[in-house]
């Protein structure tokens, strides 16, 4: 399945996503996490709540939030 970006989302830290997974930037700038649903219909709700919503209380923004203040 061909990945896309949906216009929607506000997170900074979401790259792309397709019928089953939200990607995320990685913890270092080569690589990329996945978020597999499965169902993949609950992908939509997380997407919507989090991604295009609340993203602060997404567990990847925090991540990166913390990294990005040097709380490793």
């Amino acid at each position: 399945m061909a990945d896309y970006e949906n216009p929607n989302v506000a997170c900074p830290f979401y790259k792309s996503e397709d019928n089953r997974k939200i990607k995320c930037e990685g913890i270092s700038s080569i690589t990329t996490l996945h978020l597999v649903f499965n169902p993949c219909s609950e992908k939509k709700g997380f997407r919507q709540n989090t991604c295009e919503g609340d993203y602060h209380k997404c567990p990847i923004a925090r991540l990166h939030f913390r990294r990005n203040r040097g709380e490793e």
